[in-house]
C-alpha cells in the first residue's frame, strides 16, 4: 500500500506542494486539518481513545473526528474521516469555523454533525468510543488526558472563539 499524499500549503492556505505523510510530519510542514464534533439528538458528544498507533498523541482522548486533509478538499476529507472512523456515510456536515494554528502549521476547518445512527469505530483509529453529556466531560478532562487540539477545538466551540 502506498504512503498517503498530504497538501502542503502556505501562508495564506494554498496548496503549495504535495508531500507522503510521513514528510510532512518529520519535516513539520504546514497542512489542512479538519475536526468534526459529533452530537447526537440529545446534545451529548462523542468523545473516543484513540489507538496507540497513531503517529500524532497516541492513546490520547480526543473530542473530535480529525484527519489531516490529503489531496481533496476540506469538505470531502471530512466527510471522509466520518465514513472512516466512525462508519457514517454522506452525514450532515455543518461548517462552523476556521483557525490558523501559526505555532503548530496548520489550517483547521471544523464542523458539527448530528447523527443518531448507529457507528462502527475504525480498530485502527479508536479503541472505544460513546456520546457522553458534556458536563460528564468536563469531569473527564480532569482525570484523562486528551488530545490536545481536539481540546483546542472544544474551548473554541464551547466558548464561542470561532475566529
Amino acid at each position: 500500500m502506498s504512503e498517503e499524499m498530504v497538501h502542503i500549503v502556505n501562508d495564506n492556505d494554498e496548496v503549495i506542494d504535495t508531500v507522503p505523510r510521513s514528510v510532512m510530519r518529520k519535516e513539520n510542514l504546514q497542512r489542512r486539518v479538519v475536526r468534526i464534533l459529533l452530537f447526537n439528538s440529545k446534545g451529548e458528544l462523542f468523545i473516543h481513545q484513540r489507538t496507540q498507533n497513531k503517529d500524532y498523541f497516541p492513546g490520547l482522548y480526543d473530542t473530535s473526528i480529525a484527519g489531516v486533509v490529503t489531496t481533496v478538499d476540506c469538505d470531502k476529507e471530512a466527510q471522509r474521516e466520518m465514513n472512516e472512523e466512525v462508519g457514517l456515510l454522506n452525514p450532515k456536515l455543518e461548517f462552523l469555523f476556521k483557525f490558523h494554528n501559526t505555532e503548530e502549521k496548520y489550517f483547521c476547518k471544523v464542523y458539527k454533525c448530528v447523527s443518531d445512527e448507529p457507528l462502527t469505530l475504525q480498530e485502527e483509529e479508536i479503541v472505544f468510543g460513546k456520546f457522553i453529556p458534556i458536563e460528564e466531560i468536563k469531569e473527564l478532562m480532569k482525570k484523562e488526558k486528551f488530545h490536545p487540539r481536539g481540546l483546542d477545538v472544544w474551548e473554541r466551540y464551547f466558548n464561542n472563539e470561532t475566529t
